[in-house]
This record gives structure tokens, C-alpha cells and sequence, in this order.
């Protein structure tokens, strides 16, 4: 079995290719609830807890349309797909709420950015 290569993706924002991406990092967190009684050193209670998707975009600099996004508080859906356009896998975050966006100027190189959030829901590969 081969690897994914990476360049191979497709990152859309709200339906539009994000366009100039170099990276996108996307995860599925799962808080734990855990409790423990005295006498004992296992837990009592050992059950999932709440969950949460991030999600983060690293791009070229190319407009100010992320950084409106998280200035204005708007809403997106991120979909991600590792292996480029359809068929493939294809992870969907939904209702996304961007908290984060950066830009990095460089003396000796191309100004980046990132952006970063947390989508309320999340579709996974079928």
C-alpha cells in the first residue's frame, strides 16, 4: 500500500476552491469523563465526553477573504478531499466557526497565512 500524496488534495471553503493552500490540518477531539473512588486507582466511571472538530488552513496570502471570515464571525462548511477531486474520501466539516486567522510576512519570502476553527459537525468518508 502506497502512501497519499499531499499536493493531490482539494480544500474547499463554502463550495470554492482555496485557492494558493499549502496544507490543511483536520481532526476529531473526544474529552474524557473520568472519575475515580476511594480505594481504588482504576476509574469508577470511564465514558466519551463532549467532541470537537478542528480543523486549520495554511495558505499564500492572497486577499483579505479569511480574515473577514473570522473577523465577521461567519459561519463556513470546509470540505476536504485528500486524494483531490471526487471519486475519493471526502470529510466535510459543517457550520465551521473560524476563531483564528495569522499572517506571516517573511523579510526573504512569500507572505502566508492561516486560518483555524472548529466545525460543529463532521461528515466522514463513506
Amino acid at each position: 500500500m502506497s502512501g497519499v500524496i499531499g499536493r493531490n488534495a482539494d480544500i474547499y471553503i463554502n463550495g470554492e476552491l482555496a485557492g494558493a493552500a499549502k496544507g490543511v490540518t483536520i481532526g476529531i477531539s473526544v474529552e474524557l469523563i473520568k472519575d475515580y473512588v476511594i480505594g481504588s486507582q482504576d476509574p469508577n466511571v470511564l465514558e466519551p465526553g463532549n467532541r470537537s472538530y478542528p480543523v486549520s488552513i495554511d495558505t499564500l496570502y492572497v486577499d483579505k477573504t479569511h480574515a473577514s471570515l473570522v473577523h465577521l464571525g461567519t459561519k463556513i462548511t470546509i470540505n476536504v478531499l485528500p486524494t483531490g477531486t471526487p471519486p475519493g474520501e471526502e470529510y466535510i466539516y459543517n457550520d465551521v466557526v473560524l476563531t483564528n486567522w495569522e499572517k506571516s510576512i517573511p523579510q526573504d519570502g512569500v507572505i502566508l497565512e492561516s486560518v483555524s476553527g472548529e466545525g460543529k459537525t463532521i461528515t466522514l468518508p463513506t
